[in-house]
């Protein structure tokens, strides 16, 4: 989660070819565009409760909002990962952090819906993904050839062998590759 300081510091010096402001959510169409940008680039970031001049005026985020935003993301074709932080409460911004380079192509030769090659996506999709991803967006990610059932036995098999664990249990639960593990 980024920090008051943080926000101030990406403010202060303006909007650049990887830091995009947006003042609500409600723009989130068009921050998904500025994502596809980045992606083409090296990367970037994009705060929202931030005008276009660098104030920071803050917004309300609810866990719907963000995962709204990040349903909007999952959009992106290739896939983009992002990282939906929200600031602290005295700044009420929000930070959409992705990091170039962590498509993962599903392999052509193999058969996606077998029980080996669903694991190593799996591990795959939660490689540096250091706040794990809930089991919605890891389907989301492996797209139609793989079910919803399919990706929570497999997530259990990973985790009774440990090489993931969880977070908590519900949907928002956060699975996380152990550190270490292979």
């Amino acid at each position: 989660m980024a920090t008051t300081g943080q926000v101030a510091d990406l403010t202060s010096s303006g909007e650049s070819e990887t830091l995009e402001f947006k003042e609500t959510t409600g723009t989130r169409r068009q921050a998904t565009m500025t994502v596809c940008a980045f992606l083409n680039g090296s990367g970037g970031r994009v705060l929202f409760g931030v005008t276009d001049a660098g104030a920071v005026v803050g917004q309300q985020v609810g866990e719907r909002t963000a995962e709204e935003l990040s349903a909007e993301l999952r959009r992106i074709n290739p896939p983009a990962f992002p990282t939906v932080e929200r600031v602290p409460e005295d700044v009420g911004a929000v930070t959409v952090r992705f990091r170039h380079g962590l498509f993962i192509p599903r392999p052509i030769t193999s058969d996606p819906s077998g029980p080996e090659d669903r694991r190593e996506l799996i591990l795959a999709l939660l490689e540096g993904v250091e706040e794990g991803l809930t089991r919605r967006e890891i389907y989301a990610r492996l797209g139609p050839d793989v079910s919803e059932r399919q990706v929570r036995t497999t997530l259990e098999e990973l985790r009774d062998g440990g090489l993931v664990v969880s977070t908590a249990r519900g949907p928002l639960t956060r699975w996380r590759r152990v550190e270490g593990a292979r």
